[in-house]
């Protein structure tokens, strides 16, 4: 191709981009007024501030929130004697910490505090501490229904760590040296993923149908965990506590828990519950005690009544099923004092007193297992004792 003629073509093709670029729109302004592009600071923070002027307190509180709304914290907030640190008196309002901290002071109220018969309450994301009473109480001066808690560090304070009434959410929360209960809960709570720990109450308490989830409780002085009928205890490590370690009441259930080295017994449940696949160890009374019309299947019970005479499973009652549970070096492994009771594949061993103390009228058939030698390589040893695949081993 003729040199000439590719410079042309290149030449022409620059000047039809030159000539693009030089095409512009009109210059002339819309008509009306200049009106901004940009957010606004509600739009980019929907949020209210909680300080002096937005949520002034009045006599009974340092901040007072009293529309519906989503709330923030600017900085750390100290309380004020006589006075509560933030008080609520709407419903449906949210208040996150932004990580900063509620301080009390000698004679103040609550950290946070409810007025009134307000509901639908979020609280998360810092640390109350040092109150005077409770780190956070939504029922003091009403019902305090619907709340949802998350992320919160009470302790220190001069009642309960974390209060709320019923329909309660409270998860990821630690409660540390509170001179009450560490969280309590009314009926239909839920308390998931929680720290409870040298509280000078319980641990953790609710009402009926509650759930108390996953949850590590220890050195509490009046109990770890304490729930009421139709609830559930489940995943929960609990250790050292004083008197009983998981206490619930009818139509409970008590699952997968480990509990250890309390000063009563271990785990008391009522009627119609379950306690399964549990480690129960060194309690100072009984491992495990429950009422009528129960199933105890599965549970580890070692070592308990350190401090007085306990049995490994203690039956008062009737109509239980007492299935595949191992009970050794308690002062007694099974003891039941009422007939009309079901045992089936339950072992005991070295227990001090008795491994089997059984009264008369139940269902119940124990065998001394045999003692085998040494096994080694592929066959050895010697039976059980007894083919019954229902019968309960001495061993």
């Amino acid at each position: 191709m003729n040199k000439s003629v590719v410079v042309c073509s290149v030449l022409a093709v620059v000047g039809l981009l030159g000539a693009g670029t030089l095409v512009a729109g009109p210059i002339t302004p819309p008509p009306g007024p200049v009106v901004s592009t940009g957010k606004t600071l509600t739009e980019v923070e929907p949020r209210i501030a909680i300080n002096a002027t937005n949520t002034p307190g009045d006599a009974s509180s340092v901040y007072l929130i009293t529309q519906p709304g989503s709330y923030y914290l600017t900085g750390n907030v100290t309380g004020a004697t006589g006075k509560s640190g933030i008080a609520i008196a709407s419903s449906n309002v949210t208040i996150d910490l932004m990580g900063f901290a509620l301080q009390g002071v000698a004679g103040s109220g609550n950290g946070i505090a409810g007025q009134g018969f307000n509901n639908a309450i979020i609280i998360r994301n810092g640390t109350i501490r040092g109150w005077g009473d409770s780190g956070i109480n939504m029922t003091g001066l009403g019902f305090g229904d619907d709340s949802l808690i998350e992320g919160i560090l009470a302790s220190a304070n001069g009642a309960s760590g974390i209060v709320t009434s019923n329909n309660a959410l409270v998860r990821d929360c630690v409660a540390l040296g509170n001179a009450g209960t560490g969280i309590s809960l009314s009926a239909n709570g839920v308390v998931s993923g929680c720290t409870v720990r040298g509280n000078g109450g319980s641990g953790i308490t609710a009402g009926n149908a509650a759930i108390v989830s996953s949850c590590s409780v220890r050195q509490n002085a009046s109990g770890g965990i304490s729930v009421q009928t139709g609830s559930s205890v489940l995943d929960c490590v609990v250790h050292l506590n004083g008197g009983t370690g998981v206490n619930a009441g009818t139509a409970a259930t008590v699952s997968n828990c480990t509990v250890t080295s309390g000063t009563g017994t271990g785990v008391v449940v009522g009627s119609a519950s379950l306690v399964a696949d549990c480690v129960v160890q060194l309690n100072g009374a009984h491992g495990i005690s429950i009422l009528n019309d129960c199933v105890v299947r599965g549970n580890l019970c070692d070592s308990n009544g350190a401090t007085s005479d306990g049995a490994g499973i203690l039956i008062p009652s009737q109509d239980n099923r007492i299935e595949g549970n191992n009970c050794t070096d308690n002062d007694w492994g099974i003891r039941a004092t009422s007939a009309g009771n079901l045992f089936t594949r339950n072992t005991c061993s070295g227990n001090t007193t008795l491994n089997w103390d059984i009264a008369t009228g139940n269902i119940c058939f124990v065998v001394n297992a045999a003692i085998s030698s040494a096994v080694a390589g592929n066959s050895g040893g010697v039976a059980s004792g007894s083919s019954d695949a229902n019968a309960n081993f001495t061993y």
